[in-house]
């Protein structure tokens, strides 16, 4: 019996001490400067509190947290549990975060940031990550001539002026860098080492005088290059980092260029840049059931090899509105303030024959396809005019049947003519339209797909193969 008194006395120590034992965490922002997106799925996030106390042994990791396929773009929150009891304060430890996009990696973080002793935070911390395997080589941007879209801190960047133009080129023979900085001229020296961009020596100017405005964004230009440190190409544009800023520069149109720009996705891996929206629902639309989601999907077309742009929603309201759109600018050859004709066509795949009945209408007929052009970023807004909060469109979409000022009706959601009404399978239907456009002073035209259901009940449509011309429009 005594012996059984001790057992039992040792295991209720034992569970007091395993429940009594702390958790702590290491908390703050995973981002990057580069201005890319992470696709909607196949993304892991790895971050690690290490152990690196020993130059002569593997890092020792005491925590870590998996965020797979994160809501959000960079910066990225992150907690990192790990327990009090393993941290000896003579020791060394810091962060080790990598991003990976199926199975490969794009982002770690080549700075050191170290955590928890030595005055080191745990606690706010902000991990700046470089990208991968994407090294500029000298043919790829010396001799030519780039324009400055933008610049600042990313996440926060501004356009340059308008009617002034900021340019830079790398002259290989000789190592020169020369531009104009939106008044003045300017000349100076470079060395490129892989990524690693400098500077050599202070750059030199002409001594021009220009408005308040136009100088003091010459000045903070030519600090940012003068403190370059790294160059980049990603979707061709120009990228110099110089400490929290970046310059983020388009190639130089030529005189002789085409006036025609042609884009075409087939999404054969990714949404390329698509992204989706919701609008005529409430606010709470998850408390009623409207079911509603956008993302990258295989389509359920016989024979198709790929995938494309997935809506599904639950229509409550008889006016729900879902929608796929995607940014253009100068970065795709745009310019600013600038009228394009547009032709746009794609394929939406659809389940529903023509001639269903349903509730509030045809989930086939009652579902209308519409499209449009437009320079402001199409958002779904909180509007409380009719009592209950609802999201509206901050453009005019028109209701239904009726297109409106930005956006018109292409047809319907119906399987073409001679679809039997007893076959549920998904079929391509074509669209195509012209549209008319002028950019902003930007250089921006989002281009809008949607279907603007009065069929209450369930939709779900797929669009692929969608393809973009746009056609400068010239006195």
């Amino acid at each position: 019996m005594k012996m059984l008194r001790i057992f039992l006395v040792m295991i209720f120590c034992i569970l007091l001490l395993t429940s009594c034992q702390q958790t702590a965490t290491v908390t703050g922002t995973v981002t990057y400067r580069e201005r890319i997106a992470l696709p909607p799925e196949g993304v892991v996030i790895t971050v690690k509190v290490e152990d690196t106390s020993r130059a002569d042994a593997p890092a020792v990791t005491i925590g870590e947290q998996i965020i797979e396929n994160p809501e959000h773009q960079v910066p990225i929150p992150f907690e990192v549990k790990y327990n009090p009891g393993d941290i000896d304060e003579r020791y060394t430890y810091s962060m080790r975060v990598r991003i990976e996009v199926d199975g490969k990696l794009w982002f770690t973080n080549t700075s050191h940031y170290g955590v928890i002793t030595r005055g080191n935070p745990t606690s706010e911390i902000e991990v700046i990550l470089e990208r991968v395997g994407t090294e500029t080589s000298a043919v790829d941007f010396e001799n030519i001539t780039w324009v400055l879209d933008s610049y600042g801190q990313p996440g926060n960047l501004q356009a340059v002026l308008r009617d002034t133009e900021i340019t830079v080129e790398f002259e290989s023979e000789g190592g020169q860098v020369v531009g104009s900085a939106g008044c003045n001229r300017y000349f100076g020296a470079y060395e490129l080492d892989g990524n690693k961009l400098s500077i050599v020596g202070p750059i030199g100017s002409t001594k021009m005088a220009c408005p308040e405005q136009i100088m003091e964004q010459e000045q903070e230009y030519m600090k940012s290059l003068q403190a370059a440190v790294s160059v980049l190409i990603e979707d061709g544009e120009l990228q110099i980092t110089s400490g929290e800023q970046v310059l983020v520069f388009r190639r130089q149109a030529l005189d002789d260029e085409e006036e025609t720009l042609t884009a075409t996705y087939h999404f054969d891996q990714d949404a390329e840049d698509w992204i989706g929206g919701f609008s005529d629902l409430p606010v709470s639309h998850e408390e009623h059931g409207y079911e509603v989601e956008f993302r990258y999907s295989d389509i359920p077309v016989e024979g198709e090899v790929g995938g494309g742009l997935l809506l599904t929603g639950n229509n409550h309201s008889d006016d729900l509105f879902m929608f796929v759109m995607r940014a253009f600018g100068s970065q795709d050859g745009l310019k600013p303030n600038t009228k394009y004709e547009i032709q746009l066509s794609f394929d939406m795949a659809t389940n529903v024959p023509p001639g269903m009945m349903g509730i509030g209408g045809s989930p086939g007929e009652s579902v209308y396809i519409k499209a449009g052009v437009v320079n402001i970023k199409p958002d779904s807004e909180k509007d409380t005019s009719g009592g209950e909060e609802y999201y509206r469109l901050n453009i005019d979409k028109g209701n239904q049947s009726n297109g409106g000022e930005d956006m018109i009706v292409l047809g319907d959601a119906a399987k073409g003519e001679g679809a039997s009404q007893n076959d549920d399978t998904f079929q391509y239907k074509p669209f195509k339209y012209g549209f008319q456009a002028t950019t902003n002073e930007n250089g921006e035209l989002w281009v809008i797909i949607g279907a603007d259901s009065g069929f209450e009940g369930i939709s779900q449509l797929y669009f692929d193969n969608i393809s973009i011309t746009f056609n400068r429009v010239t006195d």
